[in-house]
């Protein structure tokens, strides 16, 4: 039974999984660096660690938050294996029952990569960082309008990213554990594309409010009055637009990096001088 403490050495060395990424068998090294200490534990003898060792260093690639759930899997799996070495009773309802062998775990190890991979990269690369990235942005422009340190902004993306990413990786070890083969039928009850598209809405409305603030910046640049209504249109304008890429089926970063671009080019060309805010200013004034 893994104990805390056990816990806590898989959940300290998941964290450096990716520390001996290689091309050839990509988190192998990380993978038999994090199941280590308990297969030292279950198999005494320097021989038989050596052979475990050796029989997990082959080809393992999955997402990193979701690596230690494997590894909980694995090492129940390497305990009922290593109590039917010593001809201690299994007991009933295993699903590999006492035919358990070392290339059941194998098999069972490279099944769970491909689809683990597949929904911590969905949901972690593609949905959540981006999100909790666009509103330290937003934060990170305040600071810097209010002259405050920006590494306020940047504490606020690594506490809020890695509280959730490492609670999962840290409560995934003994669900893993727990749970075995039936880990991946709990997996898939979850609704990985429900959960995107929430994220990806919720994306999108502080990506209006990003645009709003550029507009606000803006406006303190050029030194337009707010109550005029200058800013507020442009934020329509902005919002409209960036609701059209969406329906367009554009990238979510390709749109983040033009609103961007967009705000960095109207800061240049007032401080460059090439174009007449004033002049601009009026016609809009006129239309309004």
């Amino acid at each position: 039974m893994l104990s805390k403490l056990d816990v806590g050495k898989v959940f300290f060395r998941s964290l450096l999984v990716m520390a001996v990424f290689n091309f050839e068998r990509m988190q192998n090294v990380g993978f038999v660096s994090i199941i280590f200490p308990i297969i030292k534990r279950l198999y005494p003898d320097a021989q038989a660690q050596k052979e475990v060792m050796l029989r997990h260093l082959e080809y393992i690639n999955t997402n990193p938050y979701l690596v230690s759930s494997i590894a909980g899997i694995i090492i129940a799996k390497e305990e009922e294996l290593s109590k039917k070495k010593e001809g201690s009773t299994l007991g009933e309802g295993l699903p590999l029952g006492k035919g358990l062998t070392p290339g059941d775990i194998s098999v069972l190890k490279s099944c769970l990569t491909a689809p683990l991979a597949a929904i911590g990269d969905a949901l972690f690369w593609a949905t959540y960082r981006p999100l909790v990235s666009l509103l330290s942005v937003i934060l990170i422009l305040i600071l810097m309008f209010e002259g405050k340190s920006i590494l306020w902004g940047i504490g606020f993306f690594l506490i809020i990213y890695n509280l959730l990413c490492q609670s999962i990786r840290f409560i995934g070890i003994k669900k893993g554990y727990l749970l075995k083969e039936q880990f991946a039928e709990e997996i898939n009850k979850i609704p990985v594309q429900k959960i995107r598209k929430r994220l990806n809405t919720i994306g999108m409305i502080f990506l209006g409010a990003l645009s709003s603030v550029f507009c606000w910046l803006g406006s303190e640049l050029i030194k337009i009055r707010v109550s005029e209504g200058i800013v507020w249109l442009a934020s329509i304008l902005l919002i409209l637009g960036v609701g059209s890429l969406i329906r367009l089926r554009i990238n979510t970063l390709v749109i983040f990096l033009i609103v961007i671009g967009l705000g960095i080019l109207l800061i240049y060309l007032k401080t460059a001088e090439m174009w007449n805010y004033g002049a601009g200013v009026s016609y809009l004034r006129e239309v309004i």
